[in-house]
């Protein structure tokens, strides 16, 4: 069972696995929108290979389930050198 599955499992009981992810592979963007609260100054992380071969591993093992993957979440994916390698 996965992370996800025990999440899911302790809310009021089984509850259905989320069918649209947005995944955010690096904290920068380049944008700089006067309505974001976002500072990009002091949140410049990129998440680990391993982690995001451990949520690409819980997609996989729930894929009838999901029906959209973003690889983005409140970044710009692009800023990511490798981003391209891990949407193939």
């Amino acid at each position: 069972m996965g992370s996800l599955d025990k999440i899911l499992g302790a809310v009021n009981g089984p509850l259905a696995f989320p069918d649209a992810f947005e995944i955010g592979t690096i904290s920068t963007c380049n944008a700089t929108c006067t309505f974001c609260p976002y500072d990009p100054e002091t949140n410049m992380k990129r998440m680990d290979d391993a982690l995001f071969d451990k949520v690409l591993a819980e997609l996989r093992a729930h894929q009838a389930a999901v029906k959209f993957v973003s690889p983005s979440f409140k970044n710009e994916p692009l800023t990511d050198p490798s981003i391209f390698t891990r949407t193939q």
